[in-house]
């Protein structure tokens, strides 16, 4: 590659590469960038060149064509004109061509004429290339043929090659390459020796008795640095010039090119873990709140190729993090974690600012880790949160733009967690309040009931009309507050997030006469008829009896409570695997506008419907939650002031492997 001069180590002239601002990105690998202009009277005319020499030969402006040409060999002339003539007319033109050096090498170059990206002007861009030394063609095939087979060992064995072809050309002692950028510390150095240790070559006492010198030259596609290669014991007489970089230059394109090859190979694998992180992430967010936090300190083991993991939760009261999970610990080791914490200052003493401002991935002192550990990275986490990743062996260092997204994901991950474990406690504390204030309010409750009811059996003496009126009204509001609070009990039962399926044999016909019979007060008040059919295929099913008990009975209320004249009916039937039993009544009817609404929590239709006939709304919503775990289905047909279909359709038989949801 061609470019600009700059002193090495040992004082020779080696170029840096081109200038990638004044050419752009796109002729990032030529070793000449070159722009000519036609000029209708005088032909073409050369611009200035991106170096001062290529293949031996001095370059500057103000060149003629036929200066040009003479480095190519006759039959080649007229391809190249052609090729600048269709750039100056908008296509650009690629040629492989021979060209001869200053000192009459022949060396395979790549031509390619473009226009501008402005679009067909009289100035147009040559760019050459050298593809290698004629009489070194077969070792540059080689290195293209294992090209072919992928990986990064045959990247690492094309490295080699070229190593050694580049201190064969240069007659040096020893060429060694520096990986940088995305491959600093994952590309291992390469050596052309076969030296166990890569280090210098010792210098003698005197330095005058050791002439050899040393020279580095960096190699960068446009702006991005792929490494160097360190030139050790250069022999004194040797003076890099031009010609001697020519002689060089096919094996440091290739070399670049391999680097090239080996970092987006590289890349592409860092951010295919990351997709399969993110990937793991979105699984585990979906099945909140059932997943833990386990299944993040392993994901974090997988992307980061590491060996372990362990989460640390800051607790605010004692100002201190403490031990939440773990991945690769032995139990032993876990029992200890579970014991230990540390001060949540340990983290702002230890961290050395990572990532910029949020100081949020670094690694700690060894002395807070295990003498085995060889590295170990800290990532703090949102919603206070520290998950330490730990490696046993060398690791290369991940770059930091991964390792600042892998944090980025991990860190929403906890957080999603911890909110669904708040939202979790949230709901058991909500739902044992619930329990808690019905249980307290059931007890006076019944106490009430049951006097009531010794009154009515006049237990107490004889009562009158009136007084036996007034008894009535007394326990038909007081079972009204019954089932209200009975709704609300089970409405809390429901937001727990599993509900035990207790599956057994029973009769259908007598789980609704024992229902029929709890509803006779309620009924017989609207003088309202009452039908139940059971088919034979339906009399016996397999389910939760308490369960679906409770569905038919908040059917049946709801019946009875919104019809003011006719009757109800019950039909149970068999449907294939199911049981379907469909709830009839002559009532009032739904409006169709409240339909979509009607099994949500504290909705019961429009507000008239509820101050005429009162209740919270919650009986239908606890239906459709019962049925849905008993495996069923619910469905409403209803036309308003001529009553309502509720169908209820289940399993005849409960399935083992849905035992519990």
């Amino acid at each position: 590659m061609l470019g600009k001069s700059a002193t090495g180590s040992g004082g020779h002239e080696w170029p840096t590469g081109e200038r990638p601002g004044q050419f752009g990105a796109g002729f990032a690998l030529a070793d000449l960038v070159w722009p000519w202009r036609w000029h209708d009277t005088g032909g073409w005319r050369a611009g200035e060149p991106s170096t001062p020499s290529f293949l031996g030969y001095g370059l500057a402006s103000g060149a003629t064509l036929s200066d040009l040409l003479q480095w190519f060999p006759a039959d080649a002339h007229d391809k190249i004109q052609a090729a600048l003539h269709q750039a100056r007319a908008g296509r650009s033109e690629r040629l492989d061509v021979q060209a001869r050096d200053a000192r009459s090498h022949t060396w395979r170059v790549r031509l390619l004429a473009a226009p501008p990206a402005g679009g067909p002007s009289d100035e147009i861009i040559l760019a050459l290339a050298l593809l290698g030394e004629r009489t070194t063609s077969e070792l540059l095939a080689a290195e293209a043929a294992r090209s072919s087979a992928g990986g990064e060992e045959s990247l690492a064995e094309r490295i080699s090659l070229l190593l050694h072809l580049l201190v064969e050309r240069l007659e040096c002692r020893q060429a060694i390459l520096e990986p940088l950028g995305v491959l600093e510390g994952h590309a291992p150095r390469r050596s052309s020796t076969d030296e166990s240790s890569l280090r210098e070559p010792q210098v003698a006492e005197d330095p005058a008795s050791f002439p050899y010198s040393a020279a580095e030259i960096p190699l960068t596609v446009g702006e991005h640095p792929l490494g160097s290669v360190r030139l050790v014991g250069l022999p004194p007489q040797t003076n890099i010039g031009p010609a001697s970089w020519s002689h060089a230059s096919d094996v440091l394109v290739a070399l670049r090119q391999v680097l090239a090859e080996w970092s987006l190979s590289y890349a592409l694998q860092l951010w295919k873990r990351a997709r399969a992180f993110l990937d793991v992430a979105r699984q585990s967010l979906e099945e909140l709140p059932r997943s833990s936090l386990s299944d993040l300190c392993g994901a974090m083991v997988e992307v980061l190729g590491a060996d372990r993991a362990h989460l640390w939760v800051y607790d605010a009261t004692a100002g201190v993090y403490r031990f939440r999970d773990q991945w690769g610990f032995p139990s032993d080791v876990v029992e200890a974690l579970r014991v230990m914490d540390f001060a949540a200052s340990f983290l702002d003493h230890t961290r050395t600012g990572f990532t910029e401002n949020t100081e949020s991935v670094f690694e700690p002192p060894q002395a807070f880790g295990r003498p085995s550990i060889r590295r170990q990275t800290v990532f703090v986490l949102a919603s206070g949160g520290a998950l330490f990743v730990d490696w046993f062996a060398e690791t290369v260092r991940l770059p930091r733009i991964f390792l600042e997204a892998v944090h980025r994901v991990a860190s929403l991950w906890f957080a999603c967690e911890r909110l669904a474990a708040d939202a979790e406690q949230a709901t058991r504390l909500k739902a044992d309040f619930v329990a808690t204030m019905s249980h307290e309010l059931r007890t006076p409750l019944n106490t009430l009931m049951g006097y009531t009811d010794l009154l009515a059996c006049e237990e107490f003496g004889p009562l009158t009309e009136e007084q036996r009126d007034v008894l009535d009204r007394m326990s038909a509001s007081a079972r009204e507050l019954l089932d209200l609070i009975n709704a609300t009990l089970d409405f809390g039962r429901m937001e727990t997030p599993r509900i035990p399926v207790e599956a057994r044999w029973f009769s259908l016909p007598e789980l609704l006469d024992e229902i029929q019979r709890e509803l006779a007060y309620q009924r017989r008040r609207r003088s309202l008829s009452l039908e139940i059919r059971v088919e034979q295929g339906a009399a016996r099913v397999n389910t939760d009896r308490e369960k679906l008990r409770l569905v038919l009975k908040n059917l049946l209320s709801n019946a009875v409570k919104f019809t003011e004249k006719g009757g109800v009916s019950v039909i149970a039937r068999r449907e294939g695997a199911s049981v379907e039993i469909a709830v009839r009544d002559t009532g009032v009817g739904i409006d169709p506008a409240v339909l979509p609404v009607i099994f949500q929590p504290f909705r019961q239709g429009e507000p008239a419907v509820t101050r005429r006939f009162g209740g919270v709304g919650l009986g239908l919503y606890v239906v459709k939650q019962l049925v849905s775990i008993l495996g069923g289905s619910i469905s409403v047909e209803s036309e308003p002031s001529k009553g309502s279909v509720f169908t209820v359709r289940i399993p005849a038989e409960y399935g083992a492997s849905d035992s519990a949801l």
